[in-house]
């Protein structure tokens, strides 16, 4: 019972400890860590972050792991300006498969 109690008191005082800091002033907070800022401090994690990169829809839906990949490849595609040598490397990879049997083969594994 007295264990009890003293752990009571004890998770008390560390509250009062917690709150005292949380009322803390932004001074004193910037002296203590000056690595945030007061955007930082103040920022509502209720809301979302603005998006700092334009959101890319892919122009066919597809699902599956082969969709997954596709829409992958055309993602990084487009954000590094290359889609056009990639589409080229595709054909280029579907003509290889074409011409030869062994490499069909061995994609199809």
């Amino acid at each position: 019972m007295a264990m009890a109690g003293r752990a009571r008191s004890m998770g008390f005082s560390i509250l009062q400890k917690a709150l005292s800091s949380a009322q803390r002033s932004n001074a004193h907070r910037s002296i203590l860590c000056p690595t945030l800022s007061n955007s930082e401090l103040l920022r509502n994690y209720a809301t979302a972050s603005a998006s700092k990169e334009q959101k890319i829809k892919v122009p066919l839906t597809m699902y599956g792991v082969s969709g997954n990949y596709a829409s992958a490849l055309y993602l990084a595609a487009v954000k590094s300006n290359t889609l056009e040598k990639v589409e080229s490397e595709l054909y280029d990879l579907v003509e290889g498969s074409k011409k030869s049997p062994t490499f069909s083969q061995f994609m199809r594994d």
